[in-house]
């Protein structure tokens, strides 16, 4: 988890361990007077098809 004093108000400390729970994570890029950009990357589950 990141430093969440650096990020403190920008994303709920809850997301960043629900995102952690579930496998994935969430990348945070920011430049100070300009808008940031969260990604959220989660595993997939592809389920294969049942036999006939």
């Amino acid at each position: 988890m990141p430093n969440l004093k650096i990020y403190q108000g920008t994303l709920s400390p809850a997301a960043w361990h629900a995102a952690r729970m579930m496998g994935g994570e969430i990348d945070l890029e920011s430049e100070l007077g300009k808008k940031s950009i969260f990604t959220v990357e989660l595993p997939a589950i592809v389920a294969e098809k049942a036999a006939s």
